[in-house]
């Protein structure tokens, strides 16, 4: 007997794919097809199944049942597929289709007393109960273009992306990890980023979205009108120590935004009484090695964390000759919440034309703006919680409780060549 994954991107492919067989069995233990020979697209073949310990427990039976009630129609008993390994055969030759026989069985084919006579449509209610995203192959190579991998903490977002990396030959990764979880891969470099050989524009933005992630959703990050305000003294000053000191002194800034940019941005500094030595990560321009590499960002300053990552991603950006794989693992911490667009973004609606493409590993999915969500094109999701776990049950059609009981390591994925599921 042979097993395959069943490659469907929704319910009403996948029981189409399995009426359109004579005779199979559905192995609901490990999400496996099985025929007496091996098939085509869309069924992907996972080789020869032993039955040693195919069950974990005995199966429910009988796998459907007649009824006596009005017309005597054949139905299915609710959730009638549970564990084990189910089998269905087609009956007759001028009503094929229309009528199956159901049996239930570990070692293989069930013997001739184990089978029920159903209706084809009992088959197809019956097919209907069954979790169609687990026959769904693993994602086994790269795929083509961007990539979310979104999953709470230890779910297996950073395992995934590792694994990702090491089928792709030429890549960076911001890591923002707390332990460093990358260094060892390739060559290692701490990054940061020279304020003052960055134009106003992009000091301005660097800053902006430095505060935005450090602040949090939970209050203001930066205003408009602060925004406006760091752009302008962008243009007088360089570097940070530069910019606080005009920041203080310009008189055409009210005084309200020069005081509340002064208090968020001076936590940017190492010390603080009356100047300003900034964080080393923002003083000096550290020379990124040729793809692979691991870019560390290490996540003691906040601030200064989030500054350094963009930047380090938009020198990435400027230098990069595609084809290139850019990874962020972490991103939730350096997630923009305010409305100017970041360097990520701006990798994601303009990368691909350069062949540079972006894999954001986060524990929340929501962090990306909707409008960004509906371009990315490739989706990996382990465990969320709601409303996250709503937005990616959404994108991979199936029911949100599919995505909350996910266990550590495993996965549910969509991408531009189908669906796809999988164990670390």
């Amino acid at each position: 007997m042979w097993g395959h994954k069943l490659a469907a991107n929704t319910r009403e492919e996948f029981l189409a794919a399995l009426l359109s067989l004579k005779f199979f069995g559905l192995d609901t233990v490990r999400g496996l097809v099985l025929v007496e020979k091996p098939r085509g697209p869309p069924f992907v073949p996972v080789g020869r199944v032993g039955w040693g310990k195919v069950c974990t427990s005995p199966p429910p039976l009988p796998a459907a049942a007649w009824r006596q009630g009005r017309g005597e129609r054949p139905v299915t008993y609710r959730s009638a597929l549970g564990r084990g390994v189910y089998w269905f055969e087609q009956l007759g030759i001028f009503r094929r289709g229309r009528e199956w026989a159901v049996a239930a069985g570990c070692r293989g084919r069930p013997p001739f007393f184990g089978w029920e006579k159903v209706a084809g449509w009992a088959v197809a209610e019956l097919l209907a109960e069954a979790p169609y995203w687990r026959f769904w192959p693993p994602l086994a190579a790269p795929v083509e273009g961007h990539l979310l991998i979104a999953g709470g903490s230890g779910a297996g977002k950073t395992t995934f992306l590792k694994k990702y990396l090491s089928q792709v030959p030429r890549w960076y990764v911001i890591d923002l990890t707390e332990e460093g979880e990358y260094a060892g891969l390739a060559e290692t470099v701490e990054g940061s980023v020279d304020l003052a050989a960055m134009d106003p524009d992009d000091q301005a933005l660097l800053y902006s979205l430095g505060i935005a992630a450090a602040v949090g959703a939970r209050e203001p990050a930066v205003s408009a009108v602060q925004l406006g305000a760091l752009r302008l003294v962008a243009r007088r000053g360089a570097g940070l120590a530069e910019f606080l000191k005009e920041l203080r002194e310009a008189p055409d800034i009210p005084q309200l935004t020069r005081e509340v940019l002064y208090t968020k941005l001076a936590a940017a500094c190492v010390e603080h009484d009356g100047g300003c030595r900034p964080h080393p990560a923002l003083g000096r321009d550290a020379e990124i090695p040729p793809p692979p590499a691991v870019i560390r960002i290490r996540p003691d300053n906040p601030l200064a964390a989030a500054i350094a990552a963009h930047g380090t991603i938009l020198k990435i950006l400027r230098r990069a000759k595609g084809p290139l794989v850019l990874a962020v693992d972490e991103y939730h911490k350096i997630a923009p919440r305010l409305p100017v667009e970041d360097p990520v973004e701006k990798a994601i609606r303009e990368g691909r034309h350069r062949g540079v493409y972006i894999a954001i590993a986060t524990q929340n999915p929501q962090d990306l703006k909707q409008s960004l969500l509906s371009i990315i094109g490739n989706y990996v999701y382990f465990h969320l919680a709601p409303p996250a776990a709503d937005l990616a049950a959404q994108t991979l059609n199936v029911p949100t409780w599919a995505v909350t009981t996910l266990k550590p390591g495993q996965y549910l994925a969509r991408t531009r060549h189908g669906p796809a599921a999988g164990a670390l």
